[in-house]
């Protein structure tokens, strides 16, 4: 949602926050599942860590400003912000 995504992996030192710039809400279904899929693209791409996180959040972020379940292709420019997880950090609202 609009607290972005949480990856924690083992791989990692620290867990990851991170968010994409999102221009306008239009729909919000399936945006969960575009997240993932842009996960598994890039994990399959050989894509991990950051990278991958940040190429699922571009999905997730093109998803929402569509009207209905079709996914527009993520630009890949899209501002992304992937930073060291806050131990604070609420997992839910």
């Amino acid at each position: 949602g609009s607290d972005g995504a949480l990856l924690v992996d083992a791989d990692l030192p620290q867990p990851l926050h991170g968010t994409a710039a999102v221009r306008r809400v239009v729909n919000t279904v399936g945006a969960g599942d575009a997240l993932l899929a842009g996960w598994l693209a890039a994990v399959d791409a050989g894509a991990t860590g950051a990278d991958a996180l940040a190429n699922a959040l571009r999905f997730g972020a093109t998803a929402v400003e569509h009207g209905g379940t079709l996914l527009g292709v993520p630009d890949s420019g899209r501002p992304v912000s992937i930073v060291a997880a806050a131990a604070q950090l609420p997992l839910n609202r």
